[in-house]
């Protein structure tokens, strides 16, 4: 190409662009609107960006008419996500800049909200001399600052103090949109916790306001985690979706959306139902999780019109929203080394000071010089004895083999059979029950044992071990286990505050062995951002594999794509065919499962 033709195509090029700058400042016909709407939503992967500059707020006349246009250039995942959050603190607050917190006002929150793990926890973590600690993501900082800006505004504007009568009218909620996220009462802790975690996540990538009902347990025994506000809500106040006729349940939501986008398919006028619903239940019939659509572009394309959305769930669904190809150009961008649910419960779901007290007492059991810690997560029904026995020998060879703990002065022949000979009763009587150190100098090498578990056996089968046959070198081992309750209780908030304090402390070991299939040792590993040593059941040649991953097991997930109006090419592939890194749940995990492939 010549100079010439090189000027003339400039020249054009200019002129396309004025026109359609001109052309945007128009005013938009309200059919045509629609009809825009809806075939932005069958462009799936269509990156989606604002006319507003990265980092400009908008004025107060355009802040209630920000237009969505597609990008021709993929946007910086980043700035779009930081900018989106912005325009929504914006228009929440009525087409006004935010003030910052005055710091008068910070102390005071600070002082009625304590949180000691939010300074500590980082340090405890720093501390470990076998694992390098994971650095702060200051992509996930800002873009969180962000977020808790927009959660002040609308907590502090709407202050939640809404009539049943009310929930339903768009006025009363001054611009802002909620997610309800309700983790399931009756599940363990870990399922809670990876599910909130799950929320708080799709809270950040939809600009919506995370709330948890005030009756959750979880929120009672984790810290406020947004400055300044509080993810609790009085349940009453807003008629949750089994007791009230204003949401709309999914099927209802998702009958809105087949009718609008079977219409635009026919090319006649969309229907406004599938965005005028104003709150919808999206969960899926037996309430274990966000239906199977839930993780379809289109949909969540058409969610940006319900202003209120209610979750329930005990799993953690996160993993499938890599999927959506929107939400994951923001993941990878945020975290990409992938250690999303890392950063997510390190920096937004800290245990409370109740948690965090009993935490340091143990610390303060210990040893003063500590080499190694290891843990130990054991899940298993105490009806089946004769595979809780193999599972002791199992630890104790992952131990031994991987050098985690220190050779016995006995063949390893005999203590597999002193696994399964020890008169526990007798040796009850000789050891104290919540820890024993075995003395020497302070020239060798120090290991704790953290035991998690709902039995003791291993416990004392292990102190008895090393107290009968200490290793030949002198090294010292300390074995210590909280609490053996034989039996899960559920729904107590002293249970709760006990199995985290049981997962902090196993966070913060070096190595850590984990039963498979249990969410307690998952959400255990990725606190600590720790590969675990998962106990082989299917096979006795080796006592364990290492686990690929630090994140967590998703394990109802539908494995087969099935999104109606999104990329047909996709349409019934199964979800790890799609992602290089979304794969199977590490094998002795839940079958059918998918998992996140972390990078260390």
């Amino acid at each position: 190409m010549g100079a010439k033709e090189l000027v003339i195509l400039l020249v054009c090029s200019t002129v396309l662009v004025c026109i359609a700058l001109v052309h945007n400042t128009k005013a938009v016909d309200l059919q045509a609107h629609f009809q825009e709407f809806a075939k932005e939503a069958m462009q799936v992967g269509a990156p989606v960006t604002s006319a507003v500059p990265p980092g400009v707020l908008i004025s107060e006349t355009a802040a209630s008419e920000v237009q969505q246009t597609d990008s021709v250039l993929p946007p910086d995942a980043l700035k779009d996500l930081t900018r989106k959050l912005r325009e929504a603190a914006f228009r929440a607050n009525g087409g006004k800049p935010v003030d910052p917190l005055t710091e008068t006002v910070r102390n005071e929150w600070h002082k009625n909200n304590p949180c000691m793990s939010r300074e500590k926890l980082p340090l405890r973590y720093a501390a470990r001399k076998f694992v390098k600690d994971l650095n702060v993501s200051a992509a996930w900082d800002a873009v969180f600052r962000e977020y808790e800006i927009l959660h002040l505004t609308c907590t502090t504007k709407v202050q939640l103090n809404i009539s049943r009568s009310d929930l339903h009218q768009r006025n009363t909620t001054s611009g802002c949109d909620y997610l309800v996220c309700d983790p399931t009462a009756m599940s363990g802790l870990g399922n809670r916790i990876l599910s909130a975690a799950s929320c708080m996540i799709y809270a950040v990538l939809t600009q919506r306001v995370l709330l948890l009902p005030s009756s959750s347990l979880l929120a009672q025994v984790m810290c406020e985690p947004f400055e300044g506000s509080s993810w609790k809500v009085n349940e009453a106040s807003i008629d949750l979706p089994v007791l009230s006729k204003f949401w709309a349940h999914t099927d209802q939501f998702l009958s809105a959306v087949d009718s609008s986008m079977g219409s635009l398919l026919k090319d006649t006028l969309i229907p406004n139902r599938a965005i005028k619903l104003h709150a919808t239940d999206f969960t899926a019939e037996l309430r274990f999780h966000p239906d199977k659509r839930f993780f379809c572009g289109t949909e969540q394309n058409l969610l940006r019109g319900v202003t209120w959305l209610y979750l329930t769930s005990n799993q953690y669904f996160l993993p499938k929203l890599f999927l959506i190809p929107k939400f994951r150009t923001a993941l990878e961008a945020l975290f990409p080394t992938r250690m999303v649910l890392t950063h997510t419960l390190r920096y937004s779901i800290l245990p409370g000071d109740v948690v965090w007290q009993r935490v340091e007492q143990v610390h303060a059991m210990q040893p003063d010089r500590t080499d190694r810690r290891l843990g130990v997560q054991i899940r298993t029904n105490r009806q089946f004895q004769e595979l809780h026995l193999v599972l002791e020998a199992h630890i104790k060879q992952c131990a031994l083999d991987n050098g985690m703990l220190p050779h016995l002065g006995l063949a390893a022949s005999h203590l597999n059979k002193s696994s399964q000979s020890t008169n526990y009763s007798s040796t009850e009587e000789l050891i104290p029950a919540v820890q024993s150190v075995i003395e020497s100098s302070d020239n060798v090498n120090r290991t704790t044992v953290f035991i998690a578990s709902l039995y003791n056996d291993f416990e004392l089968s292990l102190r008895s071990d090393y107290l009968r046959n200490p290793p030949a070198n002198g090294e010292n081992v300390t074995v210590v286990q909280l609490s053996n309750r034989l039996e899960q209780i559920l729904n107590s908030i002293e249970e709760d505050e006990q199995a985290l304090t049981e997962i902090i402390l196993l966070s913060l070991c070096d190595d850590i062995i984990v039963t498979p299939s249990s969410t307690f040792g998952g959400v255990a590993k990725a606190y600590g951002a720790l590969l675990p040593w998962v106990i082989e059941t299917q096979s006795n040649d080796v006592g364990c594999v290492r686990g690929p991953t630090v994140d967590a097991c998703y394990g109802v997930p539908a494995r087969y794509l099935s999104c109606l109006y999104d990329d047909p090419e996709l349409r019934g592939r199964s979800v790890v065919d799609v992602l290089p890194y979304l794969k199977d749940c590490f094998p002795g995990e839940i079958v059918g499962g998918i998992q996140v492939m972390t990078l260390q």
